[in-house]
């Protein structure tokens, strides 16, 4: 309860995700891992504050797409305008399978239609391998949007496991 205690107390106050130092900024990856911490809490029995969980949903909202388009997400909206920190504003198929992952654990159910669409964006995006000089792994978008396409289940589902597990 300590450790739940301390990463809602660690959430940022006015943007409602998380960052490498308690209270300092946020960004879509790091409040990932919190909020995947909190729902773990959550169901083992551990007492996690309603409103912590509305701002984790205040975050999110600042880094969807737009109003429009609420199923895509940005690593940091409020990334640097910098060669170097810039494509932290534009929205990623692995910030957007954080992100839907959130979404759910903040109250989305798997028929939500933005929801629904952001795995539809996920499955056009599916899993890739490479070649041995052009390796495409990225094994952290792999542990989002598999848990996000599990959680669509159906044909979905299926053809996301086929391809990440060929046989």
């Amino acid at each position: 309860q300590r450790a739940i205690n301390f990463i809602a107390t660690a959430q940022h106050k006015d943007r409602g995700g998380w960052r490498y130092a308690p209270g300092v900024g946020a960004d879509t990856s790091v409040s990932g891992w919190m909020t995947m911490a909190l729902e773990s809490g959550k169901r083992a029995g551990l007492d996690v504050q309603s409103d912590t969980y509305a701002n984790i949903t205040r975050w999110l909202d600042a880094s969807q797409a737009s109003a429009n388009e609420r199923y895509l997400y940005r690593y940091n909206p409020w990334a640097a305008d910098s060669p170097q920190q810039r494509h932290g504003r534009a929205t990623s198929k692995t910030m957007t399978a954080v992100g839907l992952l959130m979404r759910l654990y903040s109250g989305w159910k798997p028929d939500h239609p933005d929801f629904v669409r952001g795995s539809d964006y996920l499955a056009a995006n599916p899993p890739g391998y490479g070649t041995l000089n052009d390796r495409q792994r990225d094994t952290y978008y792999w542990y989002y949007a598999t848990q996000v396409m599990l959680q669509r289940g159906g044909e979905r589902w299926e053809t996301w496991r086929e391809q990440l597990f060929p046989l």
